[in-house]
């Protein structure tokens, strides 16, 4: 049986103003995002095809709908809704100027037949409820002035984006306001309502799980063939459309919601985590795919979830990525809540391989510190011995053994090596009776005029050892000025005022030959405390 549909251009005021009164934005949609620029090339195209007596009339694109029978009076948007939401805010700042036009009105509120007073508005949005559908009410109700408008743009607003309707709209107030300063506002108000038009592609069914799958596909067909909307967006519908057909639309909303909000808190886009995703399918499928899109892997591959997963597995997959880079960054700042769990995520950190924390934690039980502990010390052994970042092609084997670790790895000579950082880190937190700390912070003797209010590691570096690796001390808030040589960084640290238990304070008061005796006996311990660590394949 054929999608049951039908599309009709219709002018802004047929469209705002019809049959069916009230458009929703439904709750899994993601927020408005329109900023400035995008209201300034609307607003722009309108205007020149206003001012050009040749062009009759201006489509603005399509908009996919979905309409039940059993609540025919509203309309859920399925895509076009930042074009919906922003030319209601076109036409509430048209308001001001041309007070006396009730079709101006009528395309923002129902208005009641006899009175003429406002109903409920034409367009409602569900995207979190708390957030978007007031911030659009807010935004309707303003009382626009320049001055208004003035110190709207001048607060420094904690989140630019929860502020998106009141600075567009103040954006089309001045606009507007220039049409009416040059006589050319009454013209272009009917222009708007009159000659604009938009084509609304209406799926209908007899439930309104029955409409929105329809509407989906038709989404989903149309996106695939080359409008610009995010990944994630079409992935959502996708879910969602799957979700549907479990009769878990609600609990997908929810969970959506959960997920976007997680992703903002950490500064992801949900687009990010798709890519993880990615990485991680194709690990556990053993195949790497070159050069291809990321919803030609989700959409198109045998070997995608979306064909052999549930709409909530793929959910609590997505979850589970998020949750690893929470728990990553958690960990990796609060020494004093998770102690030697700290130590280790620091120094993995330090490989600043992409998307590490994911790739290391996806499969782990993020409850169990020691199974964790003991995956993160086979990939830092792999990543320092087997390892050769310089070859973009053995990208797919460093994450397949990131994600499931080989169980040994095979020591060898690491003459060559070019983790000397992680290695400072790592010989410093070998020492069984160091705890860890945060913030690091790292220098050695050739940098200059650097200051430390927390913690560093001091680097001595010594040439010529086959594994070059650093000698490493914890030191505390002092000033250093100036290292260009090793024996200012030894006067500024004499001078500097360290605890009397800090072991490099003792040292200090050696003579040169004495001082440098010490630090081949403390680089000696180091050095062998790093070998076994690459040898060992004992992990109980």
């Amino acid at each position: 049986m054929g999608l049951e549909l039908k599309a009709e251009e219709k002018s802004i005021f047929e469209l705002f103003t019809g049959d069916k009164n009230q458009y929703i934005i439904p709750a899994y949609q993601r927020p408005y995002s329109w900023k400035i620029k995008q209201c300034k090339d609307l607003f722009n195209d309108l205007e020149r095809a206003f001012e050009d007596k040749n062009i009759n009339g201006y489509f603005l694109g399509n908009i996919v709908l979905a309409s039940s029978r059993e609540d025919k009076n509203r309309l859920e948007v399925i895509d076009g809704q930042q074009r919906l939401i922003t030319l209601t805010l076109l036409i509430k700042a048209l308001l001001p100027f041309d007070k006396d036009n009730k079709k101006l009105e009528n395309s923002i509120w129902e208005l009641d037949r006899r009175t003429g007073e406002r109903k409920e508005q034409r367009l409602k949005t569900m995207v979190f409820q708390d957030r978007d559908s007031q911030f659009l009410k807010d935004a309707l109700e303003l009382d626009l002035s320049l001055d208004n408008c003035k110190e709207i743009e001048d607060n420094n607003f904690k989140k630019i984006e929860d502020k998106n309707f009141e600075k567009n709209i103040c954006y089309f107030y001045k606009r507007v306001k220039k049409l009416n300063d040059d006589d050319k506002l009454f013209d272009f108000s009917d222009f708007l309502l009159d000659d604009v038009s938009i084509l609304p592609i209406e799926t209908q069914g007899n439930d309104k799980n029955i409409a929105r799958r329809n509407a989906l596909n038709i989404f989903e067909t149309i996106n695939n063939r080359g409008m610009s909307l995010s990944t994630s967006d079409i992935l959502k519908a996708k879910i969602f459309s799957m979700a549907l057909s479990h009769n878990n639309s609600d609990t997908f909303i929810k969970n959506w919601n959960i997920l976007y909000d997680k992703c903002e808190s950490i500064n992801y886009t949900i687009d990010n985590i798709f890519e993880i995703y990615k990485l991680i399918i194709e690990v556990q499928k053993d195949i790497e795919i070159k050069d291809k899109k990321l919803l030609d892997t989700f959409l198109q591959k045998d070997f995608s979830p979306f064909f052999y997963k549930r709409d909530d597995e793929i959910m609590d997959d997505l979850f589970k990525i998020v949750d690893s880079i929470i728990f990553y960054q958690d960990v990796s700042i609060n020494p004093s809540i998770y102690g030697e769990l700290t130590k280790w995520f620091q120094i993995i950190d330090e490989f600043d391989i992409k998307d590490i924390a994911s790739l290391v934690l996806f499969n782990c039980n993020l409850k169990d510190d020691k199974e964790i502990i003991l995956k993160v010390k086979k990939v830092i052994r792999y990543l320092l011995i087997d390892n050769d970042d310089s070859d973009d092609d053995n990208n797919f084997d460093i994450r397949k053994n990131i994600i499931n670790p080989i169980k040994e790895v095979n020591y060898s000579n690491i003459d060559d090596i070019s983790y000397k950082k992680v290695l400072s880190i790592l010989s410093f937190y070998l020492n069984p009776s160091q705890k860890a700390i945060y913030p690091i912070y790292i220098i050695d003797y050739l940098d200059d005029e650097k200051y430390f209010q927390d913690y560093f590691l001091f680097h001595y570096y010594r040439f010529g050892h086959s594994i070059n690796i650093y000698e490493v001390y914890i030191i505390n808030d002092f000033k250093i000025s100036s290292t260009s040589k090793i024996k200012i960084l030894i006067s500024e640290l004499k001078k500097s005022k360290i605890k009397e238990n800090n072991e490099l304070a003792h040292k200090l008061e050696l003579s040169e030959d004495e001082f440098q005796k010490f630090l081949k006996e403390k680089e000696k311990i180091e050095i062998e405390r790093i070998d076994n660590f690459l040898r060992d394949t004992d992990e109980n």
